[in-house]
C-alpha cells in the first residue's frame, strides 16, 4: 500500500508547476459550467415553448382574427414589476398613437413601400395601423391587472385623447423571469406587425417624436 507525507505531496507538486497551474484554472471553470449552464439552458429553453407563453385576455371585442390581424407596427415592451411605471407611459404612448395615427401610418407604408421595392402603397392598405405587445416577464406585482383595469376603463369610456379602436392590445405573459432579452425575443416572435419596435415600459424609450420628426 503506497502512502504520501505532506511534504511529498508538495514536492510532486513543486515538480510540476504547469500542471498545476492549468488544474488550478480550468477545475473551477469546469465546475461552474457544470453547476450553472443546466438552469440558463433550460431558462433559454422555456422560451423557446410556445406553451410557456400565455395570452392574456384584453379587449373584450377582441376576436381571435383580430389578435392575428398584421398591424403596420409592433410596439414590443418588455415588463417586470412595472405596475407603477407601465401605466402612465401606456396611457401616453395610447394618446401619442391616437393623434398621430396618419401621420405615423404613412411613415410605416412607406418604409415599407421603400423596402419591398415596387413601391405600392395599397398592399398595405388593410392593415390595422398599430399593435401594442407588453411581454409580463414574470411579474410578482400587480403589472399585468394594471394594464388589464386601464385597457377596460379605456375601451368602456373611450375620450378624444384616449381611443384604443385602431390599437391591437396584447399581453404576453413568461411562466417565469427569464430578462429582458428573453422578452423582447418573445415579444417580436409573436408579434403582427410589419415593423416591430422595441421601447421601454418605464418611457426611458423616447421614440414618438423621433418618428414624428423623420
Amino acid at each position: 500500500m503506497l502512502t504520501f507525507t505532506a511534504q511529498d505531496l508538495l514536492s510532486i507538486c513543486s515538480s510540476y508547476p504547469t500542471v498545476i497551474k492549468i488544474l488550478t484554472t480550468f477545475i473551477p471553470c469546469f465546475l461552474t459550467y457544470y453547476l450553472f449552464y443546466p438552469t440558463w439552458s433550460q431558462k433559454q429553453y422555456n422560451v423557446e415553448q410556445q406553451s410557456n407563453v400565455i395570452e392574456e385576455e384584453l379587449q373584450s371585442k377582441a376576436t381571435p382574427e383580430a389578435k392575428e390581424q398584421t398591424c403596420l407596427l409592433s410596439l414590443i415592451i418588455p415588463a417586470y414589476n412595472e405596475e407603477e411605471r407601465l401605466p402612465p407611459m401606456f396611457l401616453s404612448t395610447i394618446k401619442h398613437l391616437h393623434s398621430a395615427k396618419e401621420k405615423i401610418s404613412q411613415l410605416c407604408i412607406d418604409i415599407l413601400s421603400d423596402d419591398s421595392g415596387d413601391g405600392d402603397h395599397t398592399k398595405f392598405a388593410k392593415c390595422k395601423p398599430f399593435e401594442i405587445l407588453i411581454v409580463n416577464d414574470g411579474s410578482k406585482d400587480s403589472t399585468i391587472p394594471t394594464i388589464k383595469y386601464i385597457v377596460q376603463q379605456t375601451e368602456h369610456n373611450p375620450s378624444k385623447d384616449y381611443s384604443i379602436n385602431d390599437i391591437n392590445i396584447r399581453v404576453l405573459s413568461l411562466k417565469q423571469n427569464c430578462g429582458k432579452g428573453a422578452a423582447v425575443k418573445v415579444g417580436m416572435l409573436n408579434s403582427n406587425g410589419k415593423l416591430c419596435l422595441m421601447v421601454d415600459a418605464d418611457g426611458a424609450t423616447n421614440f414618438l417624436p423621433s418618428l414624428l420628426e423623420l
